[in-house]
């Protein structure tokens, strides 16, 4: 099934993805890291124009930005996604991709040892 490339598609894509069995998810990771812009046409229904921009982001980023994923995926975390919506009345000139990756540390009272816990947050923003 392919969603819409939308705060709301990509939650259910992200809800299916981390309800698979083990096995399934990790062909899905391997996919992501092998070829992102071949898996991201697979699972979403991109417009003419998300492919487009999808294809116009530097390698290096794409490569990151699927590496994180994948990496988020494969340790079964929800990954924060927010796409802006763009305004009807003006035409989006510029469009930001914006990554951050952060790491917690976090010791629970009563536990011998500390853990990290490794989040990620993906926002798309439009400039007028």
């Amino acid at each position: 099934m392919k969603y819409v490339f939308d705060n709301a598609g990509v939650a259910q894509k992200q809800s299916a993805l981390l309800n698979l069995s083990a096995g399934e998810l990790s062909a899905e990771v391997q996919a992501i890291r092998q070829d992102f812009v071949a898996w991201m046409n697979a699972s979403f229904a991109l417009t003419e124009s998300q492919e487009a921009q999808l294809e116009s982001l530097p390698s290096g980023f794409r490569d990151t930005l699927a590496h994180a994923i994948a990496d988020a995926w494969a340790q079964r975390s929800l990954i924060a996604f927010d796409k802006q919506v763009a305004q009807q009345q003006k035409k989006p000139t510029v469009k930001d991709v914006i990554l951050e990756k952060s790491a917690t540390t976090q010791h629970l009272i009563g536990a011998q040892q500390m853990s990290e816990v490794n989040q990620l947050a993906i926002w798309i923003k439009y400039h007028v």
